[in-house]
């Protein structure tokens, strides 16, 4: 009876399982000729410049990889002319018109310091509004601030 009662369980584990499994994973539409664009579209390397109302600047360097993975090279230089580099390196992705990032270390003087997973602060989301292999213009959801990035050389650098 011991028996019984011990086949009866297992089986029933493994049947909730693959029903499990079926029901998440079986309903996933296939990918859109668009959908796989965009994605080829988004890899490679990015840059930006923006000038603040102080007139600070700021420019980033994003290489975005195919395996959805990400670094972006930032260069903030002050009024006075100091300049201050660092680094997030993180994954990205893109879901139908929505380009996403979550920040997982930052890199500062040298030094790669995890970030706070649970911290919504590392997660940002974007509206993309023009996405072609030359330039993206993407606005954040919650700030409004657009941004537009134009594909540079991969031998393109910060300096």
């Amino acid at each position: 009876m011991k028996h019984a009662i011990i086949f009866v369980f297992v089986v029933a584990m493994f049947t909730n399982c693959s029903v499990f499994q079926n029901r998440v994973y079986g309903n996933a539409p296939e990918l859109s000729t668009k959908q796989l664009v965009d994605w080829k579209n988004k890899c490679g390397q990015w840059y930006s410049k923006t000038t603040s109302n102080d007139n600070e600047i700021r420019e980033e360097l994003s290489t975005i990889y195919e395996d959805g993975t990400f670094s972006i090279l930032f260069k903030e230089t002050n009024k006075d002319g100091s300049v201050k580099f660092h680094k997030e390196l993180g994954e990205w992705g893109i879901s139908g018109n929505i380009y996403f990032t979550i920040i997982k270390s930052v890199i500062e003087n040298g030094v790669q310091e995890e970030v706070d997973p649970l911290s919504p602060y590392y997660r940002d989301a974007y509206v993309i509004k023009n996405l072609t292999d030359k330039k993206c213009t993407y606005q954040h959801i919650t700030t409004k601030d657009t941004y537009t990035e134009t594909k540079v050389d991969k031998n393109f650098e910060l300096k």
